[in-house]
């Protein structure tokens, strides 16, 4: 499976992380789970060896399908707590550790269903200007491409400084999720199910009473 490219470098892992899941560097270390990781990472992608002065470095890169994915997530999990352990993506280097095992989880859990935004999509409802009485329209609905958001959404509705993408994309980059694959900021709509427009229903609490009796009458 691996391609002849070397990972030789961290430089070269965070390279060629740029159009794929991951890339992990990570050290000799004296874990019973070690070998076992060393195994993993070699099916990666891209796999290679490297030295940091005297300590030998194991460099991974994992592709976006789901045996990669599953491949990432348990190299991930052995290898996050280890003293020298890197993770890059997009090009950059990723600064949580714990939060790297998360999405690379959740994202393979979204190969579960036949669409994966069925897993990772959901639907914000925003409250924030509905009145007692009144029924919430379409307008204060919004599909979020992303469910870690989730508790954070109000943020982007709020957001007016910037377009809806870039408001969500502001927001997936401080919860560290903006990496993941399957976000695509385009893909956040509002008024989800609805017509931007629907008419409210009328209130009748607000109708004065004779003109209740003269609808009655008529």
């Amino acid at each position: 499976m691996n391609s002849p490219k070397v990972i030789n470098s961290m430089v070269a892992a965070e390279e060629t992380s740029a159009g794929n899941l991951i890339a992990i560097a990570f050290p000799k270390s004296p874990s019973r789970a070690y070998s076992e990781t060393v195994a993993l990472a070699q099916r990666a992608k891209f796999y290679g060896e490297f030295h940091l002065g005297t300590k030998l470095y194991h460099s991974a890169v994992f592709g976006l399908d789901q045996t990669q994915a599953s491949y990432a997530y348990m190299v991930v999990k052995a290898a996050r707590d280890w003293k020298g352990t890197k993770f890059f993506t997009h090009g950059r280097i990723l600064t949580s550790n714990y939060q790297v095992e998360e999405v690379v989880a959740c994202y393979l859990d979204s190969f579960v269903p036949k669409d994966h935004r069925a897993h990772c999509h959901y639907i914000h409802s925003d409250l924030s200007g509905f009145k007692f009485g009144r029924r919430l329209e379409g307008r204060h609905r919004h599909l979020v491409p992303c469910r870690k958001l989730q508790g954070f959404a109000q943020h982007i509705v709020e957001d007016n400084v910037s377009t809806p993408g870039d408001a969500i994309t502001q927001l997936a980059i401080r919860k560290n999720v903006y990496w993941c694959p399957h976000f695509k900021p385009e893909d956040y709509k509002k008024s989800v199910g609805y017509k931007d427009e629907a008419p409210e229903k009328e209130n009748l609490l607000e109708v004065p009473l004779w003109e209740l009796f003269k609808r009655f009458w008529k």
